[in-house]
């Protein structure tokens, strides 16, 4: 499932909904650097696939580190194109 949701978000980000009035907290950075906002997608996506790789055997700490990653490919992204929470 992990898999299939990572591939999901990014048809919101699509270049048509660059100038929409509806208030979200991607930064304009995600149309202003588009190949790195891409190059977050796909670092994301492929730190899902190992997970789901990883996942099918019985390596408790393989499978902890590939959590590890997915989870600091997430950050990366919403550190760089994501509006500060308060």
């Amino acid at each position: 499932m992990l898999d299939a949701l990572s591939r999901m978000p990014w048809d919101g980000f699509a270049e048509s909904t660059k100038d929409t009035t509806v208030r979200t907290a991607a930064l304009p950075a995600i149309w202003s650097e588009p190949a790195k906002f891409k190059e977050a997608q796909d670092n994301f996506q492929k730190a899902v696939q190992a997970l789901v790789a990883v996942s099918r055997g019985g390596d408790e700490a393989a499978q902890k580190t590939a959590i590890g990653a997915v989870g600091k490919t997430c950050g990366g992204c919403h550190q760089n194109f994501r509006e500060k929470q308060q």
